[in-house]
């Protein structure tokens, strides 16, 4: 019985000698291969050890400059954990599936403001554990979803106040699946950032809570691709909303006018959503207005314009009605598109102190 128990304290010991001996390490980013800034390539990295391969439980791939800048451009899921720690304009793009990504620190140390520090998911699904994005006063952090990538956290993402998160098109998505630790949190001056393709854009799903700094934080959606008319769009859906944005801290681009053309659904059961609400939100025309150089008080106009389409200058004293019942201003209707743009010149402004003015596209009557 004593020599069993000896036996077993003995194995015991050798384990723990193992696991001791096996240490995470740090390692850095050199980049000496500018030609092929592979994440695999041994020529960049310290002693030609790849993050993943020493053995270790979890080594630490370190991007310390801004000549550190890396590319996965196969899938990286062979290998042991890997934690990134990421400043001073470090940068790393993922273009191909990784499922050894743990912990992700970007601009959480540092001294270089703005978003040059980044990791960027343009392709694949990217799953890791946690990331924390610019909580350092002098480093900025950004991470940015795109085209068809997929990202996917067991526990948290904390947009810290150098920190900005953002989604672009509508094949691009997150989601944090903990039901306990899967939060989304916003750290005073943090920004969420939403961009529409043609279509509309992706969301951010959250299992447990989503807290905003109601003060400070900053939510930027761009809709200037968008064209595919009236709808809904979830940005974030969680369990639960912490806070919200205050007016003055979200901005919206490309779509018109808040409450007329678009709005924005705050709810504490969790879901931020943005509601198209016309058709002319929905527009990607451009116009531009200048003063006329000749006459003052009237103004000349261009637009972005398509062959084949038919254009009417409207006009309003206020944005209390839609824009589609605007009237024509100075019989300014059914002109004929001549892609790429179109202009009218010196057009009366008709004396008013505040004027606003659009151009509304239109197809052709039947024959």
């Amino acid at each position: 019985m004593k020599k069993h128990k000896n036996t077993g304290i003995g194995v015991a010991s050798l384990l723990l000698m193992a696991t001791a001996s096996v240490q995470a390490l740090g390692i850095n980013f050199i980049g000496v291969a500018p030609t092929d800034p592979s994440w695999t390539n041994t020529e960049n990295w310290f002693d030609g050890v790849v993050p993943g391969t020493s053995g270790a439980f979890a080594d630490q791939g370190q991007f310390f400059g801004a000549t550190d800048i890396a590319e996965i451009n196969d899938p990286l899921t062979t290998g042991s954990a890997v934690d990134l720690l990421m400043r001073n304009l470090g940068k790393l793009t993922i273009n191909a599936d990784t499922d050894k990504l743990r912990i992700l620190s970007i601009g959480t140390t540092g001294a270089t403001p703005g978003f040059g520090t980044f990791v960027k998911q343009t392709a694949g699904t990217t799953s890791a554990r946690e990331i924390t994005l610019g909580t350092d006063d002098a480093n900025g952090g950004l991470y940015e979803v795109s085209g068809s990538a997929q990202l996917g956290l067991s526990r948290f993402l904390t947009i810290g106040a150098n920190g900005k998160f953002s989604l672009i098109g509508s094949n691009a998505s997150a989601s944090l699946t903990d039901a306990t630790l899967g939060n989304l949190t916003m750290l005073t001056t943090g920004i969420l950032s939403f961009t529409f393709d043609e279509t509309g854009v992706g969301a951010v799903t959250v299992a447990a809570t989503f807290t905003v700094d109601a003060a400070a934080s900053v939510l930027e959606i761009d809709g200037s691709l968008y064209g595919g008319g009236i709808g809904s769009f979830t940005l974030v859906d969680s369990a639960f909303m912490d806070g919200s944005f205050d007016p003055a801290n979200y901005t919206v681009t490309g779509l018109g006018v808040e409450n007329v053309d678009w709005s924005l659904t705050q709810e504490t059961d969790g879901d931020l959503v943005l509601n198209v609400l016309t058709e002319e939100a929905a527009s990607t025309i451009q116009l531009t207005i200048s003063a006329n150089g000749s006459n003052p008080g009237n103004y000349d106009f261009s637009w972005t314009s398509q062959d084949g389409k038919l254009y009417d200058l409207v006009s309003s004293t206020d944005l209390a009605t839609p824009i589609s019942t605007w009237s024509v201003w100075e019989g300014n209707a059914d002109i004929a598109g001549t892609s790429p743009s179109n202009g009218l010149t010196n057009v009366p402004g008709g004396g008013n102190t505040t004027r606003f003015f659009a151009v509304i596209e239109k197809d052709p009557a039947p024959l």
